[in-house]
């Protein structure tokens, strides 16, 4: 895994432990410049990746931070089928109101 511009991967473990883990960082890709570096992880069957738009947990109101612990704590909750979990976590995350920027979340558990 590398940054690339982009905030990090949530990892909700079969603990019910979520971690952020610290990558590398980089240019956002499709800026075609330098090389990356990368970190190699091990997951335990069962692990969830959530991989996230920074629309999911950045507004005007609060920072990357503070939408980053609310993303693990809406993970955490929730031991869901993957498309319930999605629906889960953007519901607690956004709820009714219109989004200020795209938003996308993709989840896969490992096996």
């Amino acid at each position: 895994m590398t940054g690339a511009g982009h905030p990090p991967p949530a990892l909700l473990h079969p603990s019910g432990e979520v971690e952020f883990p610290s990558l590398p960082s980089g240019t956002p890709i499709g800026v075609g410049l330098g090389s990356f570096e990368s970190l190699e992880l091990k997951l335990d069957r069962g692990t969830v990746l959530a991989l996230y738009t920074d629309g999911l947990i950045e507004t005007r109101g609060s920072d990357l931070e503070a939408g980053m612990r609310r993303l693990g704590a809406a993970l955490a909750r929730a031991s869901l089928p993957l498309d319930d979990l999605c629906a889960s976590v953007i519901g607690s995350i956004v709820g009714e109101t219109p989004a200020e920027d795209d938003i996308a979340l993709l989840v896969a558990r490992t096996r």
